[in-house]
């Protein structure tokens, strides 16, 4: 009797994603004439990358939008590329007040950088990927809430920042560098202490912590007297 054997192939389908570079021309005015990169894939959202933003409408108040509409397609920002608002590349010297869209989980290196005018920024909470000297030079840049789940702060974020008096920081972060020359408050949401580098570390910033934590605080930082975190009852951070 004859066996017969069955050879069972499996079809892997290889799914290619094309990416290609654009210069807006759609429907929202913030973004129009900026470069992005926009990827078609169709086993997820098509993504789009803002790689240059022009401004040349010349906005102050500006909120990034979520979705691309560009060839009859949607793409959902999810990056801001490396020198995205370089000053060779755009009028930012206009802008005041960005607003990032939570669909992004990507900003590049020196993605801000000598935006002087900048005051505030909105940033998504969730990030992947955060690049190194972002907000280098953004002399008028006054306050910042990091990601909630942002767990390093690399060395140089803030370098040239010298009106930013409060940083937020959420209860991911582990390790956070300087400097902070101007910083007057410092919140911080982690109940387990991050590591500071503290050279770079201003005596005379009031340091906000989770209640409850005041102990694992002064052991880890080497300080007495820490303020809660929303407390009635704030001290300054004795060194």
């Amino acid at each position: 009797m004859k066996k017969t054997h069955l050879l069972f192939f499996s079809l892997i389908t290889v799914i290619s994603v094309s990416a290609k570079e654009i210069t807006y021309d759609g429907k929202n005015d913030y973004l129009y004439d900026s470069e992005l990169t926009i990827s078609d894939d169709p086993a997820s959202d098509n993504r789009a990358t803002l790689k240059h933003f022009k401004n040349s409408m010349n906005f102050t108040d500006i909120e990034i939008p979520s979705i691309i509409d560009y060839g009859k397609k949607e793409y959902v920002l999810t990056a801001i590329g490396d020198y995205a608002f370089d000053k060779e590349t755009n009028k930012r010297e206009e802008i005041t007040n960005l607003v990032l869209p939570e669909t992004v989980t990507s900003i590049g290196t020196h993605a801000f950088q000598t935006m002087r005018k900048l005051k505030t920024i909105t940033l998504p909470r969730n990030i992947l990927f955060w690049g190194t000297e972002i907000f280098t030079g953004c002399s008028s840049l006054e306050e910042v809430v990091l990601p909630e789940n942002l767990e390093v702060l690399p060395v140089n974020s803030f370098y040239g920042c010298s009106s930013l008096k409060t940083i937020v920081v959420g209860s991911s972060m582990t390790k956070f560098e300087g400097p902070f020359n101007a910083l007057e408050k410092l919140y911080i949401d982690a109940t387990t202490p991050p590591e500071i580098y503290k050279p770079d570390f201003p005596s005379h910033v009031t340091v906000y912590i989770p209640a409850g934590t005041k102990d694992l605080y002064a052991e880890k930082w080497g300080t007495k007297n820490l303020p809660m975190w929303k407390s009635e009852y704030l001290r300054k951070l004795n060194r």
